[in-house]
């Protein structure tokens, strides 16, 4: 009997080994859902931004300190004009308005506008720099954007493939291309599940600094109409070089000088953070809040001087008429 009952016993566990190896375990957690990212936009698609940064500077020359705050808003259009074989988007980049103030220290603040066709204020160093920046309202910028938002491709390239129906461009338009990359995010190439991370680095122009943003995105929510992520990274000098100015452009050489300034400054505790929600309808940005802060140290002769920056940007999508009957911000007419 006792020989018996040990045989069963031993059946009994075999049974119950094979069972155990045979189901699934218990409170094994499910692979991850993967959602693909890679966005498009049909063409023809047109959409309308505002882009409001905030500058707020902080100088040091040893012992003497004052402050330099800045705002600008810029207001721009982006339309789909074609869709090359790759699925790479050809876009126009329109400026309509730019507005904003300026106060250093405890001087009056400058206030100016397009729309106006002048600047309020004190004159002096801002009205050079608005001059050059309002320059670029009314122009009009080709671009290359892949599927994730990457700008890709050369100006001649795009231009030859459009057979001369684009708008008169210029090499001095150079930073618009910047809007392109802020109006479309960067998606990943390969699917993603929530919580899922993947980097992009957008450079862009602060000050006569070109500076490199280096992004880690994560995804924190996908829905049938769009996508919602978080952005940290960090802010560097950008590597990217800058093109010569067009000849004849008549606008001066801001790409030069922009170049000669990234030679005599360094960047340090570059810190970015932020959030961001895509249109899964057409592949554009709804809002983007960012935040980035770093050290600017300047190579004055016979001074140590440094600047402590912090920036915040938002990017929202304008509809909106005003009692004009003109878009918000923007000055154009209804059928706009």
């Amino acid at each position: 009997m006792l020989r018996i009952a040990c045989r069963a016993a031993r059946a009994s566990l075999l049974v119950a080994v094979a069972f155990a190896l045979s189901a699934p375990a218990v409170g094994q957690d499910k692979a991850p859902e993967l959602y693909d990212l890679h966005l498009q936009t049909p063409k023809g698609t047109t959409v309308w931004f505002v882009e409001s940064t905030t500058t707020e500077q902080t100088h040091k020359f040893g012992k003497l300190e004052f402050k330099a705050n800045f705002q600008i808003n810029r207001t721009f259009g982006i339309t789909i004009k074609q869709i090359d074989a790759k699925g790479n988007r050809i876009v126009e980049i329109h400026v309509a308005r730019i507005a904003g103030w300026a106060q250093v220290a405890n001087a009056t603040k400058t206030s100016y506008d397009s729309n106006d066709g002048h600047t309020e204020g004190q004159t002096g160093r801002l009205d050079a720099s608005t001059s050059r920046m309002m320059a670029a309202v009314g122009r009009r910028y080709i671009a290359r954007i892949d599927g994730n938002g990457k700008l890709v491709g050369s100006m001649a390239g795009i231009a030859h493939e459009m057979q001369g129906n684009h708008p008169q461009t210029s090499v001095q338009d150079w930073e618009l291309a910047d809007l392109a990359e802020t109006a479309f995010g960067r998606t990943p190439a390969k699917p993603k599940a929530i919580g899922g991370t993947w980097k992009f680095v957008q450079s862009g122009t602060v000050d006569a600094i070109r500076l490199a943003r280096h992004a880690t995105m994560k995804l924190t929510r996908f829905s049938d109409d769009k996508l919602e992520m978080t952005l940290t990274g960090t802010v560097e000098i950008s590597p990217i070089p800058i093109p010569p100015p067009a000849k004849g452009s008549g606008l001066g050489s801001a790409e030069a000088q922009v170049a000669r300034m990234n030679k005599k400054v360094e960047i340090s505790n570059g810190k970015l953070s932020g959030k961001q929600a895509l249109s899964r309808l057409d592949g554009l940005v709804i809002a983007t809040e960012s935040k980035s802060t770093f050290d600017v140290d300047m190579a004055t002769p016979g001074r140590n001087h440094t600047v402590e920056m912090i920036i915040k940007t938002n990017l929202t999508r304008t509809t909106k008429l005003d009692n004009r009957g003109r878009r918000e911000l923007t000055g154009l007419p209804k059928d706009g």
